[in-house]
């Protein structure tokens, strides 16, 4: 009797802990997998970004909104002006392996004849069914018809100085390349299929998601959802079960334990292996595409043509971009010093003024010893960006920006303040309207430093200020 009492007991102990190491190590791997999804939906917000940002500079071209307003003298005209300023970006855009964008056409809403190879008049709307949603919620769609996806970009019309009216004069309608959105790596061992989707559409997919456990995520703004079937830790035979659980007990809640924390370490290890794996071909394509030295090089080149022409400002914008890109790219570190990144946004500034049609000034203040601490890299820049185009952006005479740098016990507080006109609440300001670059900044403050860092606003009458709290970085940790 007392030796049944002790196997029962054993049988007990050894059956529970197996249950609470085996739901451990599932606990875990889903995990794994989840954050994977995430990360697969954040790299493609990021790369419908730089194609939102491409299509919004091509709206506001003088040529472009000039042609779409019907407002040449003749259709010869039109044509000319078209080939000669824009049409080789047209181009570049649906030929680039690395622009995203498979097809693209611009739309008047206005009645016109074809102008190039892109533009097109009002008739050319009997060709979609997107034109009164457009117009009904005035931003930019993305919506999918079999395996193909498109997105839709309206154009306001500008009038001087920068300013957009609130008239809608046309849209660039693009087809996106899927396979540039989703650059799906080799599956793991531990994943039974895949899926990806937009709004209702299956683009892609492979394997079942009706078995094993359903990891997924999904981004609101661009309507795509990835979704994972992870296959569960294979369970040991149970007739071996059951003989080390009764006849060595102790010893088998020591072999499960063991087995068990290192099948968590192999899943473990292969997540990391794999995104490792995707950030070196993400730095591959991004050596492909920029090369820094010949882009110093050909800048150094221009710059010194500009000074022997007398050309000042051309000068000054070749070592502003030059100092630009240096920093941003910062030789593949993801960690820069604060003195580094405040040159890159200085750079950055530099160059907007040149661009942007309404003149503001900026300042930037730093205490000393904040200079020489390491930050996570190209933090600022989304900040900066949505200040001009979102705050000061909105006002007629021009505007004012200011950057602080302090210290704050174990962090640092980097703040950007504009005197925008307008109110943002912060639903907008962490939505669609400031775009997917700010989420993502907030994103990697968080996943870096905790959920005590990150991203806050304060917005009143006198203008908009984001501060960014950020940790103190003295050595590479890797947190498990």
């Amino acid at each position: 009797m007392l030796l049944l009492a002790v196997v029962a007991i054993l049988l007990c102990i050894g059956g529970l802990s197996y249950l609470n190491i085996r739901s451990q190590a599932v606990r875990q791997l889903v995990k794994g997998y989840q954050d994977k999804a995430t990360e697969d939906i954040g790299n493609i917000e990021a790369l419908i970004m730089k194609i939102e940002r491409e299509l919004h500079y091509l709206s506001r071209n003088p040529v472009v909104q000039k042609t779409l307003q019907n407002r040449y003298k003749t259709y010869l005209e039109a044509n000319n002006e078209i080939a000669n300023h824009v049409e080789t970006h047209f181009w570049y855009l649906t030929t680039s392996i690395s622009s995203g964008v498979k097809e693209m056409e611009i739309i008047s809403f206005r009645e016109m004849p074809q102008v190039g190879n892109f533009i097109y008049g009002k008739n050319r709307l009997e060709k979609f069914a997107w034109y009164d949603t457009l117009k009904e919620e005035k931003h930019r769609l993305i919506y999918a018809e079999g395996k193909k996806v498109y997105l839709v970009y309206p154009i306001y019309r500008i009038q001087a100085y920068g300013i957009q009216e609130i008239e809608m004069i046309g849209a660039i309608w693009v087809r996106l390349d899927i396979e540039y959105l989703w650059q799906k790596k080799k599956d793991g061992e531990a994943i039974l299929g895949w899926q990806l989707k937009q709004a209702e559409e299956i683009l892609q997919e492979k394997g079942s998601l009706t078995s094993g456990l359903l990891v997924q995520a999904e981004s609101e703004g661009t309507g795509f959802r990835i979704a994972y079937a992870v296959a569960r830790p294979a369970l040991l035979e149970g007739g071996l079960v059951m003989l080390i659980l009764v006849v060595f007990g102790g010893v088998a809640i020591i072999v499960l334990f063991l087995h068990y924390t290192a099948k968590m370490n192999e899943d473990y290890e292969k997540i990391l292996e794999e995104k490792r794996k995707q950030e070196y071909l993400q730095a591959m394509v991004l050596k492909a595409q920029i090369s820094p030295h010949f882009l110093y090089n050909i800048m150094s080149m221009i710059n010194w043509k500009a000074k022997y022409s007398g050309q000042e400002d051309i000068s000054r914008i070749c070592v502003d971009l030059s100092n630009f890109y240096r920093t941003a790219l910062n030789r593949g570190k993801e960690e820069i010093t604060i003195k580094d990144e405040l040159l890159n946004i200085e750079s950055y500034l530099k160059l907007k003024q040149h661009l942007v049609e309404i003149p503001f000034t900026y300042q930037i203040d730093i205490e000393p010893d904040c200079e020489s601490l390491k930050i996570i890299n190209f933090i600022l820049q989304p900040i900066v960006e949505n200040a001009i185009l979102h705050g000061i952006g909105k006002r007629e005479e021009g505007g004012r920006i200011r950057i602080s740098v302090k210290r704050e016990e174990e962090a640092v507080l980097l703040a950007v303040w504009d005197n925008g006109p307008e109110l943002v609440s912060k639903e907008d300001f962490f939505g669609n309207k400031s775009g997917y670059g700010i989420h993502n900044v907030n994103k990697r403050i968080q996943l870096k430093y905790g959920e005590d860092y990150g991203i806050f606003l304060k917005n009143d009458e006198n203008g908009t200020e984001v501060t960014l709290r950020v940790g103190v970085l003295t050595k590479n940790i890797v947190i498990i």
